[in-house]
C-alpha cells in the first residue's frame, strides 16, 4: 500500500497526493476498493516502473497522504491543501463532498480533483478552470439504462404475476438527500415511464420518498412503504443507506403472502452490504438488477485478477476507476515534467491523453506510456473501466455502462455481483450484449 506516512514526506523527493474518501463507519465499504485500487496502481508505479522520471533523468515514488472525509471534508481538504500541499486529490468520493470540497477549497488554490466515484450532474457545470475531473461519468447517462431497466422489471413482474395490460403496477423511488440522489433522481424521472404514461402521471402508483442525508436518514416512511403501498418495484437511489436502512427495511416489513418487490439499483447499491443480505435470503438475487459505468472486459478481468492477488477479493464498485484515476495522475505528472507538479499542469496534462498511441492502464504499458509522455507527446488512455475519452473542457469521459446482477458462487456458497452480459451501448443509446433479467 503507497501511503506517505507523515515521516517520509520529505525523504527521497516523492511525488505525494491526496486522497479523500470514507475510511471507517457504515460507508467504509464505498471507500475501501477504491483506496485499495489506487493504492495497486501506485505500487505498480513504485515497483515495476521505478516511479515517476523526470527531466533531471531521476525517478520519484508515487505516494499518498490519506483523509477520511466524512466527519469535516473542509478540514481533510484544506490540511492536504495547506498543510501537505498536494498538487491534486483522487477524490473526494461521494458528489457532494466532490462540489464542496472543490468549490470551496481546492479551484481557489489551484489544486485539481480526480474523483473515480462522484457522479452527480451537478458537477458538470461547476465553473471549475478546468481543475475539476472524474474517471466515472454523469448520472445523466447512467440514468437512461435504468429507466430502460425498470421498464424490463415491469414486462416481467406483468408476465410472472399474470396481470394484464389494464392492471396497474406500483413503483416506489427512495432518494438520498445528496448531490448523488437528487441529481440522479431528476435524470431517471426525466423519462421513467410505466403503466404507459410517465411517473407525474402515474398519481397514486408512484411514490417518491426522500430521506435527507445518508449519514442519518429519514427512514420513518420504511415500514409504511412496505405495508401499504407495495410497490412492485423499489428504485433505490442512495449508497449505504439505500441497502442497510431502506431495502432491507423493506424486506423486514413486507407483508406475506403478497409476491416480493423487484429492485432496481445504481451503482450506489453495489455494495457488500447487497450481498450479505442476499447470503440470508435466498429470493433476494432474482430480484435485484443494478447500473454500473464501465464495461467487463478482457482488461477489466486482468486488473481483477491483480487485485485479488494483493487483496484476496473481488474488487468493490469504483475500484477501476480508482484505477484509472491513479494512472492517468502517474501519467500527467510525467507529461508536466516530474518535478515542479502544480495543480493546473496537471490539468493540462489530462487532456494529453486522449490522442496519441494507444496506453493501456496496466504496468506491462507504464515504461511505453512514460516514454512517449516524456517526449512531450500525447497517448491515448485506455482505461480499465473503459476507453476514457475526455471532453478536455469538461474533464468528462462518458462510457459504457454495465448491468450486473447478484448470484452465488458454487464454490464457496456466497452470493457475488457478477455482470448479466449486456450493457448500455452510449454511442448508440440502447442495451446491448446477450442476457436476461438477473435470475439468481
Amino acid at each position: 500500500m503507497e501511503v506517505a506516512p507523515a515521516d517520509a514526506l520529505d525523504a527521497d523527493n516523492p511525488v505525494v497526493v491526496g486522497w479523500m474518501g470514507p475510511l471507517v463507519g457504515k460507508n467504509q465499504s464505498i471507500g475501501t476498493p477504491i483506496h485499495q485500487a489506487m493504492s495497486l496502481a501506485f505500487s505498480e508505479v513504485n515497483n515495476r516502473a521505478g516511479g515517476i522520471p523526470t527531466e533531471s533523468g531521476a525517478r520519484r515514488k508515487l505516494l499518498a497522504v490519506l483523509c477520511h472525509d466524512l466527519d469535516d471534508a473542509d478540514r481533510a481538504a484544506g490540511h492536504l491543501v495547506n498543510v501537505v500541499g498536494v498538487p491534486a486529490i483522487i477524490g473526494p468520493t461521494f458528489s457532494g463532498i466532490t462540489i464542496g470540497v472543490a468549490t470551496g477549497i481546492t479551484i481557489p488554490a489551484g489544486v485539481l480533483t480526480l474523483s473515480p466515484s462522484a457522479t452527480s450532474p451537478d458537477i458538470t457545470d461547476i465553473p471549475d478552470q478546468g481543475l475539476v475531473w472524474r474517471t466515472v461519468p454523469s448520472d445523466s447517462i447512467q440514468a437512461i439504462p435504468l429507466r430502460l431497466l425498470v421498464s424490463e422489471v415491469e414486462e416481467d413482474v406483468r408476465n410472472e404475476q399474470g396481470l394484464q395490460p389494464s392492471d396497474s403496477i406500483r413503483v416506489a423511488m427512495t432518494v438520498k438527500g445528496d448531490a448523488y440522489g437528487l441529481g440522479l433522481a431528476d435524470a431517471v424521472l426525466s423519462g421513467l415511464t410505466f403503466n404507459g404514461q410517465s411517473a407525474a402521471a402515474n398519481s397514486g402508483n408512484f411514490q417518491r420518498y426522500n430521506y435527507g442525508d445518508g449519514e442519518n436518514p429519514n427512514v420513518d416512511f420504511v415500514p409504511a412503504l412496505a405495508t401499504d403501498f407495495k410497490p412492485h418495484i423499489v428504485i433505490a437511489l442512495g449508497t449505504n443507506e439505500a441497502i442497510a436502512d431502506i431495502l432491507a427495511g423493506v424486506e423486514d416489513n413486507w407483508p406475506s403472502g403478497t409476491p416480493r418487490p423487484r429492485y432496481v439499483l445504481p451503482d450506489g447499491g453495489r455494495l457488500t452490504e447487497l450481498l450479505d443480505l442476499a447470503d440470508i435470503d435466498d429470493t433476494l438475487a432474482s430480484r435485484v438488477i443494478g447500473t454500473v459505468p464501465g464495461r467487463r472486459t478482457d482488461q477489466y478481468d486482468a486488473f481483477s485478477l491483480r487485485f485479488k492477488g494483493v487483496f484476496t477479493e473481488e474488487p468493490g464498485t469504483y475500484a477501476e476507476n480508482a484505477y484509472d484515476a491513479a494512472y492517468l495522475t502517474a501519467f500527467a505528472a510525467v507529461y508536466s515534467g516530474g518535478d515542479q507538479l502544480t495543480g493546473a499542469a496537471l490539468a493540462e496534462a489530462l487532456k494529453q491523453m486522449v490522442t496519441g498511441p494507444l496506453t493501456k492502464a496496466a504496468p506491462a504499458d507504464l515504461n511505453k506510456g512514460f516514454a512517449t509522455l516524456s517526449q512531450g507527446l500525447p497517448i491515448d488512455f485506455d482505461g480499465v473501466s473503459g476507453p476514457l475519452n475526455f471532453d478536455v473542457d469538461s474533464g468528462e469521459a462518458p462510457v459504457d455502462i454495465d448491468i450486473w446482477c447478484v448470484e452465488r458462487d458454487t464454490t464457496t456458497g456466497k452470493s457475488v455481483f457478477v455482470s448479466s452480459g449486456r450493457f448500455y451501448d452510449h454511442q448508440n443509446n440502447r442495451l446491448a450484449g446477450t442476457g436476461a433479467l438477473c435470475d439468481g
